[in-house]
């Protein structure tokens, strides 16, 4: 593996980097008028995960944000960036209400706006990953669907959160059939990193100077030999692992 990381000091500017994985947030209630089972002060704790899929680059213009919620529900909302290290994105969630007997799957349904802030960022193999960010989450409307009618209240609150794992580069790993025989055929075994991004290309060194690329490539060797044959696999953060194998035709 080639993957090196470098942990910087904190900091509370924003910086840019990929915003990716599972994040853990610690978070403040700062607003609760009239919201079953939250107070003004209260602290929770949530699981938010990040998906960027805009490849290697200092940052991606947007991020698809799972957010955990009280009684393991999970919203999905994509925020868009803003600034440097900043985001934001409104989206909207349903509740059940009970109304004249009768319950309402979604009979509820909360407006909310989240912005973050990226405070903090390793790099694995010069590409700069998030690690640690602020947070704020706002509700100010929520609009009761039922006939009954009433006041749903809102919320607020802020966060701060911390990567649970560091993404890591793709293990390369290939097979290898035909020896003796000079045509030779390499299949790929490689695998994607902890993140799971995807293997975006592969490149082949067949060490007699010939290259080439593709998930099972063949090559046929001209002269009898001992060659080291490397592959090379990238995934879509532009991460890197290589793999070498000694062959032997005759």
């Amino acid at each position: 593996m080639l993957a090196a990381l470098i942990w910087p000091a904190q900091s509370t500017a924003a910086v840019d980097a990929l915003l990716q994985g599972q994040f853990a947030m610690k978070g403040t209630i700062t607003r609760a008028d009239n919201v079953q089972g939250e107070h003004k002060g209260q602290s929770v704790k949530r699981k938010w995960r990040f998906d960027s899929k805009c490849g290697p680059a200092p940052y991606c213009e947007s991020v698809v944000l799972h957010r955990a919620r009280a009684k393991h529900r999970v919203d999905k909302l994509t925020l868009k960036r803003t600034g440097v290290g900043s985001y934001s994105g409104k989206g909207k969630f349903h509740f059940s209400l009970r109304c004249a007997g009768r319950v309402y799957k979604h009979g509820g349904e909360a407006r909310v706006k989240i912005s973050l802030k990226i405070t903090a960022s390793t790099t694995v193999q010069g590409v700069p990953f998030a690690t640690n960010v602020t947070a704020t989450y706002s509700n100010p409307r929520r609009i009761n669907h039922t006939q009954c009618g009433g006041d749903l209240g809102r919320d607020g609150a802020s966060y701060t959160g911390k990567i649970k794992s560091q993404p890591t580069p793709p293990s390369a790993a290939f097979d290898v059939s035909g020896p003796p025989a000079r045509k030779v055929s390499f299949t790929d075994r490689s695998k994607r990193g902890s993140e799971n991004s995807p293997i975006a290309t592969r490149s082949w060194d067949f060490g007699d100077g010939s290259a080439g690329s593709g998930r099972n490539p063949s090559h046929t060797y001209t002269t009898a030999g001992t060659y080291m044959v490397t592959e090379t696999v990238t995934d879509e953060n532009g991460l890197v692992d290589t793999a070498t194998k000694q062959i032997v035709v005759t």
